[in-house]
């Protein structure tokens, strides 16, 4: 049945009605949530505010952050602000890849940047300008760079221990940043208490390390310079000898140089000994280091003595062998008849090689009176046959003298000397085998 115009005027009235309560509930509504949005705003404004300014970080600050939480790649950290601090992981690491600390503990850190609503951390001041880009400071003389360098050298002082970061390396040393536009220079004796030819042999551009500063210099014009040393962060190796390195014993050591009176030879980290010419050789006599070892040799070494006073440790090459002599009372009786080589001519007599290490001597006087020998004709490396007449092993002497006192007679010696084809034939060969002959005919 159709509507009344009455009843379809009064639906209309209705609905409209209907659509008014609706537009009146959504303007409401959105009030409500504006005014929420407003207090949300005002608190977050009132918290901002209660932030102060010894609450707020700035690149380059140091500060004593608490760790939160170690992750496999990033740790997070308190910063005593609103916001937390972040750094990678690898830059916590140890020398084995460990971090050695655990959550709760604070670390001394330095602010790299703030980022939105995180603090980006660093280890080391010299890592500010890599992870900020404050490596700008380097190229403008600015305030900025000035206020770095005063801030670290307020903060440090001489005797302090500071991370730093290697620049440049040079054969006289290494150049460490210790912050953003201030180096300070490591010489090649302070990066180890061994002896280093070549800095590169143990550092790398770019490395991290631990440094003490031992000066502070500031020349004309205001430049400041800083001594580090690398070795001072580490024990003094005389205040721990390892145990093997005691007098008596012998030891594996390495060459690091040489000098006129001998070679020295480190025979522990940082422990270094100096072995004398005399203590080469058993068998010859050294004048030069040069000529029995050089430097980067590794060398058996005995240690004679160690003087923790003065730091010195005297060492022996040619005893850290056997002994030549020890058995030569045994081997070389007196009487005994042998064959030794020509080593060199003196006023006083000759000096003869028994053996390698042992060297004797020939009178002059007991040469003299032997018919058809003269002492001045022999030459080195002549080899003749000889007679022990004392020797004495302490002392590290034998004298010899010739076979003749055995008991030949004057004229069995003329008998020789004309068997000899030339004057300067030595006290051997043909002459040597008559002899023996001689000798075996008045027996």
């Amino acid at each position: 049945m159709p509507k009344s115009k009455n009843e379809s005027q009064f639906n209309y009235a209705k609905q409209f009605e209907s659509d008014s309560e609706m537009d009146q509930l959504e303007a409401e509504k959105e009030a409500t949530q504006k005014q929420a949005r407003e207090d949300f705003a005002a608190l977050l404004g009132a918290s901002s505010k209660k932030t102060t300014a010894s609450q707020r970080v700035r690149p380059g600050q140091k500060i004593r952050a608490e760790i939160l939480l170690i992750g496999k790649e990033e740790i997070f950290f308190s910063t005593g602000t609103p916001n937390d601090g972040v750094m990678q992981r690898r830059d916590l690491e140890d020398e084995n890849k460990q971090i050695p600390y655990k959550v709760g503990d604070t670390v001394e850190l330095y602010v790299a940047s703030t980022r939105g609503d995180s603090v980006l951390l660093t280890k080391t001041l010299a890592d500010v300008a890599r992870l900020s880009g404050l490596s700008r400071l380097r190229k403008s003389p600015g305030n900025e760079r000035d206020t770095t360098r005063s801030h670290f050298l307020a903060e440090n002082k001489v005797g302090d221990v500071v991370p730093g970061r290697v620049t440049r390396i040079e054969k006289f040393g290494a150049f460490i940043e210790l912050a953003p536009g201030l180096d300070g220079l490591a010489h090649v004796s302070e990066l180890r208490w061994s002896r280093v030819a070549d800095p590169t042999e143990v550092l790398t551009v770019g490395e991290h390390v631990r440094v003490k500063i031992v000066k502070v210099e500031v020349k004309e014009g205001g430049k400041t310079q800083i001594g580090l040393s690398i070795k001072q962060c580490e024990a003094q190796p005389w205040d721990n000898i390892p145990a093997h390195v005691k007098v008596g014993s012998v030891v594996n050591g390495k060459v690091t140089r040489l000098a006129q009176f001998g070679a020295f030879v480190e025979v522990a980290p940082g422990l270094e000994g100096l072995v004398p010419l005399s203590e080469m050789s058993h068998t010859r006599r050294v004048l030069n280091a040069e000529e029995v070892v050089k430097p980067g040799e590794r060398i058996d070494v005995k240690i004679k003595d160690i003087s923790r006073e003065t730091k010195r440790i005297a060492l022996s090459i040619k005893d850290a062998g056997e002994d030549p002599w020890a058995l030569a009372a045994s081997k070389y009786h007196v009487g005994r008849i042998l064959k030794a080589t020509v080593e060199k001519k003196e006023t006083f007599g000759v000096f003869m090689i028994v053996e390698e290490g042992i060297t004797a001597l020939l009178p002059r006087g007991k040469a003299k009176d032997a018919v058809g020998f003269s002492i001045d004709s022999v030459r080195k490396g002549d080899v003749l046959e000889l007679k022990v007449l004392d020797i004495k092993p302490d002392e590290r002497r034998m004298t010899l003298t010739l076979p003749s006192d055995d008991g030949a007679s004057s004229d069995e010696w003329k008998g020789y000397a004309t068997t000899t084809q030339t004057p300067s034939s030595s006290f051997g060969g043909a002459f040597a085998s008559q002899l023996q002959a001689a000798l075996k005919k008045n027996k």
